[in-house]
């Protein structure tokens, strides 16, 4: 995450009336908890203010002091990534403590972030018309809020969107990739994070939502476009996308993951939190290991580096080759829309097909039936037991849960525990092991030299490709069709 120093003389001014921001929050930024605990010098925390007012409109300096008053669920995902000892090339514990104690602020919103911002107001609108909710935009802000009379004033978060139904509230969680149907450790601790929020201001959503979005780009681009031109154009675009839900998936595909709760999990983020927060406040940033310097003699250096660049090249390689394969697949796709294909078909050339399918959107149409038709849900849902509710309800019955426990697999974190109680030594089952990887830093010069290689690999591949599809190879016999049958105009539907 890209910040900026507090004090620097060298940043450009944004916002012209920055110094009427100052004086608006000057007493706001003094009951920040590390100025409060003497962390943070009333000196720095006024020259925070200073930046952050140059940088930001009055409005998002309010939503920065609410963030700099507490972790949010990205802080958190930083602070469990250390303490699980996890490469996160995302942040570093070295950057948020900085962040919390006032030396570093948060750039402001890059067009890629102001791209997702509108993104995520459209499949707001689409998830709202799917289930039939109202947006709760009152507990999406108190979350959002730190307040000192809380249990964990720590607990602050900005989910995608609260939903509401009568009086129940559904937690969603929109992050936008590739692969809709991947859920990461990330994903779950977001998620985890957001619920214990929710609950420190009093709420329990009946439901954690997952969603994932997959939005093809010439498609997002145009609608990022059309929404920068006006604050109508962008009010309009967002009504309208109520409607996407019956676009085909290719163009945009919201796909919903009901994530089931994991006690562990809360356990393992109040853990990390607890920790970390009183850190914050007495001002001390945790050691952070920097790997040595490789010592080798020059012979064997010169080995490193000749393998090290041979394996970079073809991970890099195979990157940029996807990357051009998904590129030929939507200009295949997007070439033949508006011909007249509306089924599946014998094609002048053998060695790639396209097919039509039908997409049914069984929750789209559930929802409907439920709630506009009366229909009971269990005529038309699976039933599925949920086993934390059962057990809750087993125990306030009085029930003992002991002769119901079964045990799988080995869990690390509790067999270190309990050696360190007993004085046992782990080290021999423990073993050094080697993988390659490449540098996984997204950003600095390392990021930079990488992406130069993989861009030029992809000019090479896309000329390797074109010249592939134009050689003499690609005219197999098999691959033709040997006569070409006249058919009747298919009209019925254009892809």
């Amino acid at each position: 995450m890209e910040t900026i120093n507090v004090g620097n003389n060298q940043i450009q001014t944004i916002h012209n009336d920055w110094q009427s921001t100052v004086l608006n929050y000057e007493n706001r930024v003094k009951r920040v908890p590390t100025v409060l605990s003497g962390a943070v010098t009333l000196d720095q925390s006024i020259s925070w203010l200073n930046t952050a007012s140059k940088l930001y409109s009055p409005s998002s300096v309010d939503r920065l002091l609410h963030q700099v008053s507490g972790l949010g669920a990205k802080d958190i995902r930083t602070l469990i990534a250390h303490e699980r000892k996890e490469y996160f090339p995302e942040d570093s514990i070295g950057e948020l403590y900085n962040r919390k104690l006032l030396n570093t602020i948060t750039a402001p919103n890059s067009p890629s972030t102001e791209r997702e911002r509108i993104l995520t107001n459209i499949t707001r609108s689409i998830l709202l018309n799917r289930y039939g909710l109202d947006r709760n935009t009152d507990m999406e802000r108190s979350m959002s809020m730190t307040d000192p009379s809380r249990r964990a004033v720590w607990l602050v978060g900005n989910p995608g969107m609260i939903g509401t139904n009568g009086t129940d509230n559904f937690l969603y969680d929109i992050q936008f990739t590739n692969n809709t149907n991947e859920v990461n450790q990330g994903d779950l601790i977001r998620l985890h994070y957001y619920d214990l929020v929710a609950n420190n201001i009093g709420q329990q959503p009946k439901h954690l939502n997952l969603v994932k979005v997959a939005v093809e780009p010439g498609f997002a681009d145009s609608l990022v476009a059309m929404s920068r031109s006006s604050k109508n154009a962008e009010r309009m675009i967002t009504q309208m996308a109520a409607d996407f839900s019956n676009l085909p998936e290719d163009k945009i595909k919201v796909q919903v993951h009901q994530i089931e709760k994991q006690p562990e999990l809360y356990r393992e983020i109040i853990s990390t939190g607890q920790k970390h927060w009183p850190q914050m406040l007495s001002g001390s940033i945790p050691h952070v290991k920097v790997d040595p310097p490789l010592k080798l003699d020059r012979d064997r250096e010169d080995v490193y580096v000749e393998k090290a660049k041979s394996f970079l090249a073809a991970t890099q390689t195979v990157k940029a080759a996807e990357a051009v394969r998904q590129e030929t697949i939507e200009d295949f796709i997007q070439s033949m829309r508006g011909f007249d294909i509306s089924d599946n078909f014998m094609p002048p050339y053998t060695g790639a097909l396209l097919r039509k399918y039908d997409y049914f959107d069984a929750e789209a149409a559930a929802s409907y039936l439920e709630k506009n038709l009366g229909i009971d849900s269990a005529h038309i849902r699976s039933q599925d037991v949920n086993v934390e509710m059962l057990k809750q309800a087993f125990v306030r019955m009085g029930g003992d849960l002991t002769p119901f426990h079964e045990y799988s697999t080995p869990d690390k974190k509790s067999i270190e525990t309990v050696a360190e109680q007993i004085g046992f030594d782990l080290t021999g089952f423990y073993s050094r092991q080697m993988r390659a990887i490449v540098n996984p830093k997204t950003r600095g010069p390392i990021h930079d030299a990488i992406k130069d290689i993989r861009d030029s690999v992809s000019d090479s591949i896309r000329a390797l490709n074109s010249t592939t599809a134009q050689s003499a190879v690609m005219d197999n016999k098999y691959l033709l069709a040997t006569e070409t049958v006249p058919s009747p105009k298919q009209a019925t539907m254009k892809i």
